[in-house]
């Protein structure tokens, strides 16, 4: 790791981001001697990559509602609403 001093800071403080974004974190060692670490704050936890599946739109938000709500179809009719799915309560099952 390399370690900056106080006046490297004041005049590179974007490198000093920089390296602490690549690396994990930077040091800075003030004229006294007390060195100071930079690093990044942690990524969000939702932060997360996707993944490929054969399960369509239509399968997960029967999922979801079954396992949030209880035994919910989701049905096929037009939405009233731009972006409102219309959920009835049936003895549907879940999807396999």
């Amino acid at each position: 790791m390399k370690e900056f001093t106080y006046a490297e800071a004041q005049q590179n403080i974007s490198a000093i981001f920089e390296m602490a974004n690549h690396l994990g974190k930077a040091f800075i060692k003030k004229d006294e001697g007390t060195k100071f670490v930079v690093m990044p704050d942690k990524k969000s936890p939702f932060n997360i990559e996707g993944i490929q599946t054969d399960i369509t739109t239509e399968e997960m938000l029967s999922l979801y509602l079954y396992e949030k709500v209880g035994n919910v179809e989701v049905s096929r009719r037009k939405p009233t609403h731009k972006n409102q799915q219309h959920r009835t309560r049936t003895n549907a099952q879940p999807p396999r």
